[in-house]
């Protein structure tokens, strides 16, 4: 086991932060998305339904 875990191509502690950024950003980025989709939908529910 050693031995395959030497041949792992490692990331730097840079690339992490860097894709540690960029994932933390894209989770945002779709948690506002799907929350806004579910604010509208929910809106146009209840205003068909209210009718």
């Amino acid at each position: 086991m050693n031995a395959e875990l030497r041949k792992v191509a490692w990331p730097t502690r840079r690339e992490t932060m860097n894709l540690s950024v960029i994932v933390l950003i894209f989770l945002v980025l779709m948690t506002a998305l799907i929350a806004g989709f579910d604010f509208g939908f929910s809106k146009a529910v209840l205003f068909i339904v209210d009718q």
